[in-house]
């Protein structure tokens, strides 16, 4: 019985069909390849839990993904990814998400709705607009979105009081909220590379800080 398929580095364009017979797989490994496209026949692998196409030319996440209600970790950095589906809320068991160097310019508003995300890795696209429901995601931990294109941050960012990490390195953010002070958890802060007229005097009260970068 297969539970783990690893076809990283075959320089393929095109997945076989036959993928969709192995059932009972938890790991899918399809990295550093030539895939444009996702199949479809993917929809019957419902057990996967570890699914990595990183450095790919993919566009875009296929429905067959959507039912892969059990994924906990997706490595799709280094493609060519312009958007997030709205059903992506729906993968309510995922925990770590890594997509940088893509080309996303927004974040789908059920992005929210992972409550188990532990880890966003978003770093190197075109991101915006911060959505409103990030907020909830109330387990995450680190989150990596460094240059991109973010110009504002909500006010109520401190209700993320789980983080431990956050690097927004090389944006075009002019100031910081004041309810980052509600990051008691926060170990690592990044800031550099912005538009910052003034450094966050409140940094100064955030006890657990064990390292500060910012340019």
């Amino acid at each position: 019985m297969v539970y783990k398929l690893d076809l990283s580095g075959q320089g393929l364009k095109e997945l076989p069909t036959e993928i969709s017979k192995f059932v009972n797989l938890y790991s899918l490994l399809f990295d550093d390849n030539k895939l444009t496209a996702l199949p479809e026949s993917l929809v019957g692998l419902k057990l996967i839990n570890h699914l990595d196409v990183k450095n790919n030319q993919l566009t875009a996440f296929p429905e067959s993904i959507r039912t892969m209600q059990g994924l906990t970790m997706i490595s799709a950095s280094y493609n060519k990814f312009k958007q997030i589906p709205e059903w992506f809320g729906e993968l309510s068991k995922l925990v770590s998400l890594f997509m940088g160097d893509n080309e996303l310019k927004s974040l789908p508003v059920s992005f929210g709705n992972l409550s188990k995300l532990h880890s966003a890795y978003l770093s190197d696209n075109q991101i915006s607009e911060w959505p409103a429901l990030i907020v909830n995601l109330s387990e995450l931990k680190a989150l990596k979105l460094v240059a991109n294109r973010l110009r504002v941050l909500p006010e109520n960012i401190g209700d993320l009081e789980n983080i431990e990490s956050f690097d927004i390195n090389q944006n075009e953010l002019t100031r910081i909220p004041d309810s980052f002070v509600k990051f008691t958890k926060l170990k690592k802060l990044y800031i550099s590379f912005n538009k910052l007229t003034e450094f966050p005097e409140f940094v100064c009260e955030m006890t657990k800080l064990e390292r500060v970068i910012c340019y």
